[in-house]
């Protein structure tokens, strides 16, 4: 019989809804998936589903709604032992809103420092371009998912550039570190936090589901709002995946994130035509918040700056 108002609950019911919940706070598959333990527990169709399996059902569902949007709001009260089970008649909308912001989060844990392996700096002067390649690994591809799922992300910065000498070297600095500032990958988007640029190419609806094993331009931007001089002076951003996909065999999109980052010195110039300075481009991960989400399912992320190049 389907769950309804006046009609007998039966074990099925019951364990439509556990599976749904399940596919979410579990393991599930794909972008369904936070990896936590202590999943509902189904039960074999004809018996009697007590209450505190139900109350179990409807306290994975507030962990999650919590985790997404900070509150219980539209979550059922839970029933309390021995009690009779009657229509819940918000549980069917509870869950799928649950579902809808799988993805989402109120926070993240907060940014652990950059460490020297997260680092790619360099002081050389340059004249034609800058190049700087990351790797960022998971342990396998569920916990690959799970971090994404979760709503942790990978935090690409320049903030700690410092560029200076000549008008080249701080104009590009002023790119760098406010008109680009971060650029963060999630599950499915990524963005940057910078202002005062517009950018030529922008990806905010893909993230590391899009990926290929292939580089795609992500983001890419001129230096347009500058001197006439560096107008032709351009920074990309780039993301692939370095691994086979669906490694862990529910439909990951790879343990390893490639991030590439070019950096294109383009002006006409031959006067003051070094740039000059520290230029520093670090990539960390940002893991999720740990206040509803009890399990690290997604372990440590291993970041390693392979290419540091400046011409």
């Amino acid at each position: 019989m389907t769950y309804a108002s006046g009609g007998l609950i039966q074990a099925t019911d019951f364990n439509t809804r556990a599976t749904a919940v399940n596919a979410i706070w579990g393991t599930g598959a794909n972008a369904n998936g936070y990896g936590q333990a202590s999943t509902v527990t189904t039960t074999s169709t004809g018996t009697v589903v007590p209450a505190t399996d139900w109350a179990t059902l409807i306290a994975r569902i507030s962990s999650m709604n919590q985790h997404q949007v900070n509150n219980t709001t539209g979550v059922p009260t839970q029933p309390t032992s021995g009690s009779i089970i009657t229509y819940l008649n918000t549980l069917d909308t509870a869950i799928s809103t649950v579902n809808t912001n799988k993805l989402s989060s109120f926070a993240q844990q907060a940014a652990i420092a950059f460490t020297a392996a997260q680092t790619a700096s360099n002081t050389n002067n340059w004249q034609v371009s800058a190049q700087r390649t990351f790797t960022a690994t998971f342990a396998n591809g569920n916990a690959a998912r799970h971090f994404f799922n979760a709503n942790g992300y990978l935090e690409l910065s320049f903030v700690n550039t410092s560029l200076s000498g000549n008008v080249k070297s701080t104009t590009w600095n002023t790119f760098l570190t406010t008109g680009v500032k971060q650029h963060i990958l999630r599950a499915n988007a990524s963005y940057y936090t910078g202002t005062g640029f517009t950018p030529n190419t922008n990806l905010t609806s893909q993230g590391y589901y899009n990926l290929t094993r292939g580089l795609t331009t992500f983001f890419q931007v001129y230096d347009t709002p500058s001197s006439v001089d560096y107008v032709n002076n351009y920074m990309l951003i780039q993301y692939g995946i370095g691994s086979a996909q669906n490694a862990g065999g529910n439909g990951d999109n790879g343990t390893t994130v490639v991030v590439n980052v070019s950096m294109v010195d383009a002006a006409g110039d031959v006067f003051n035509d070094n740039v000059s300075g520290n230029l520093c481009v670090q990539l960390r991960p940002v893991y999720p918040e740990l206040t509803y989400l009890t399990s690290e399912s997604w372990g440590a992320v291993t970041i390693a700056a392979n290419v540091n190049t400046q011409t």
